[in-house]
């Protein structure tokens, strides 16, 4: 998302009265290293370069606070967060790296 903040007053606009607004972002790196590490391996080896700060891309609301400023900022009550685990289990590192690069392919990886 190119600007969360935008998106976030646009959504509370829009939503009615009373609404909800439920979402799901990716904890930092150290708890996602599927896609952390092979970032961290092509920015070594120089086929992308190390994300800016505050640039989009999958980890980038990773940071718990971030994500409450931006929802209070927006307009929404102070935010329920809550971390759910889980694991993505693949056959082979074919399986892997196809559902890494379909999925998020054309995402920046911070």
């Amino acid at each position: 998302m190119a600007n969360p903040e935008a998106a976030l007053v646009e959504t509370r606009r829009v939503l009615r009265r009373g609404g909800r607004l439920s979402c799901v972002v990716f904890a930092g790196a150290g708890k996602n290293p599927w896609v952390a590490l092979p970032c961290r391996v092509l920015q070594q080896r120089g086929h992308m370069p190390p994300p800016e700060a505050g640039a989009p891309g999958i980890l980038a609301l990773a940071d718990r606070d971030r994500l409450r400023r931006l929802f209070v900022g927006a307009g929404f009550s102070e935010p329920d967060i809550d971390e759910l685990a889980f694991v993505w289990r693949f056959r082979d590192p074919d399986e892997y790296w196809g559902f890494l690069t379909g999925v998020f392919g054309g995402s920046r990886c911070f």
